[in-house]
C-alpha cells in the first residue's frame, strides 16, 4: 500500500505541476542514500525547496499580490504609538500578614485620646467666637441675584421675552377717578384738538392728490387751461377741481380757527389732577 508520503513525492516529480530549486552546499547529500530510500528522501527534501505552480487565473493572482503589496504599504506607513517604557519605580505593597512595615509613619494621635479639660473647650469657644465677630464676610463679586431677576431669566427661557408688568388691579375708586378725567372739559377739548389736526392732515393730502403735478407750488391752475383755444371739457373740469380747493381751503381755514381758539383755553386752564 502506498503511504501519503510516497503519493505526495509521486506529485511532485510530474513535470510541469512543480519546481526544485536547490540551495546550499549540501544539496547531494542524498546521493550515498539515494532518494528511494527514506533517509534520502528526507535529506533531499531538506536540502531542496518546491516550488508549487498556483492554479489560480493570472489576472485574480496579479489583483491579490497588488492587493497585498497596498496592505504591505498601508501598515509600513501606518502610525504607530511609541512604546511607553514600564515604570520602574519602587512602590511599596503591603502583603497580606507581613506585619507592618517599619517605614511606615506613626500615628498622628493616640489610639485612645482622653478627654478635654472643661476649662480647655470653654476657651476654645470663646477664641471662635471673637474670630467671627471680628472678621468680615467676603464681598461678593458681583450684585446678587434678586427673585426679579430669576423671574426674569425664566421668562426668557419659556417665551424668549420678559413679559409687561400685570396691569393694577381696578377699583371703584379708580374706575371713578377715571370716569372724572375723562368727562373734564380739558380732556374733552384737548382730543378735540388732536382730532383737528388730523382733518387738516386729510384736507392736505387730498389736496395733493386733487391738483395735479404741473401746477406750482402755489396751485395756480395753469394758464392754458383758459386760453380761447381749449376745449370746454378741458374748461369744465379745471372749474370744477377749483371749485373742490375752494371747499378744502375753507374747511382747512375753519379747522385751525377752531384750533386757535382750543389752544388759547387749553392755556388757560389747568389740566385735571390724577
Amino acid at each position: 500500500m502506498i503511504s501519503i508520503f510516497g503519493r505526495v513525492i509521486r506529485y511532485w516529480m510530474i513535470p510541469g505541476n512543480s519546481t526544485v530549486s536547490s540551495c546550499g552546499p549540501n544539496r547531494d547529500a542524498y546521493v550515498p542514500f539515494g532518494r528511494g530510500t527514506k533517509a534520502g528522501a528526507a535529506i533531499f527534501n531538506l536540502y531542496h525547496r518546491r516550488n508549487m505552480d498556483s492554479t489560480l487565473d493570472p489576472v485574480l493572482l496579479a489583483r491579490l499580490q497588488e492587493m497585498r503589496k497596498l496592505k504591505l504599504e498601508e501598515e509600513r506607513l501606518a502610525v504607530k504609538p511609541a512604546v511607553v517604557p514600564k515604570s520602574r519605580a519602587f512602590v511599596n505593597v503591603p502583603r497580606p500578614n507581613g506585619g507592618r512595615s517599619s517605614s511606615a509613619a506613626p500615628p498622628s494621635l493616640p489610639a485612645k485620646p482622653g478627654r478635654k479639660p472643661l476649662a480647655t473647650i470653654k476657651e476654645q469657644i470663646s477664641v471662635d467666637a471673637e474670630g467671627d465677630a471680628t472678621a468680615q464676610a467676603p464681598m461678593p463679586k458681583r450684585k446678587l441675584i434678586t427673585d426679579q431677576d430669576k423671574t426674569k431669566l425664566q421668562q426668557i427661557c419659556e417665551f424668549g421675552y420678559v413679559l409687561p408688568p400685570p396691569a393694577a388691579a381696578s377699583t371703584g375708586a379708580s374706575i371713578a377717578a377715571a370716569a372724572r378725567r375723562r368727562n373734564h372739559p380739558y380732556t374733552i377739548k384737548l382730543a378735540r384738538f388732536h382730532e383737528l389736526r388730523a382733518v387738516i392732515d386729510e384736507h392736505k393730502q387730498y389736496l395733493t392728490e386733487l391738483r395735479p403735478s404741473q401746477e406750482g407750488a402755489s396751485g395756480v391752475p395753469p394758464v392754458a387751461a383758459h386760453l380761447p383755444g381749449t376745449s370746454r371739457a378741458a374748461q369744465l373740469a379745471m372749474q370744477t377741481r377749483n371749485v373742490a380747493e375752494q371747499e378744502e381751503l375753507a374747511k382747512i381755514a375753519d379747522a385751525i380757527a377752531e384750533m386757535k381758539e382750543l389752544d388759547e383755553w387749553l392755556n388757560q386752564n389747568p389740566p385735571p389732577s390724577a
